[in-house]
């Protein structure tokens, strides 16, 4: 949880740089990031799985826990990516719970996940998410 976490702020972050850069490629790609990693953390809160992307979504509805609108800002976020609709999500995200914070670091976390993996071509270690 701590890694799915620890996307969403840098994930912000990259959208931030494609609006304000008018990179549509980078906008996109990260409202999809930012919307499948909230995702993935509220599921996780759950303890559910999801068989594949044509059931992610779906899952949602099954999901017991979750914050009032959720579906519909990561829908928005996906239909309309921009700032504001990213925000939405990522506070109804934050706001949700008190999530633990990864004691290095939302940066050096996604950094570790996300681009240093192939250094070591391991997964994450269970009692590291």
């Amino acid at each position: 949880m701590k890694s799915f976490y620890s996307q969403i702020p840098v994930r912000m972050a990259y959208l931030k740089l494609g609006e304000w850069s008018e990179n549509i490629f980078m906008l996109t790609q990260t409202a999809h990031k930012l919307a499948f990693f909230s995702g993935r953390l509220i599921l996780a809160h759950n303890r559910m799985l999801f068989p594949n992307r044509k059931q992610f979504m779906f899952a949602f509805e099954k999901a017991p826990e979750k914050p009032q609108g959720f579906i519909e800002a990561m829908e928005l976020l996906l239909k309309e990516p921009s700032i504001a609709h990213a925000e939405a999500l990522m506070d109804l995200t934050f706001r949700f719970r008190k999530w633990e914070v990864p004691q290095e670091g939302e940066f050096a976390r996604f950094s570790k996940d996300s681009e240093q993996y192939w250094l070591t071509n391991t997964t994450i270690a269970p009692e590291d998410c």
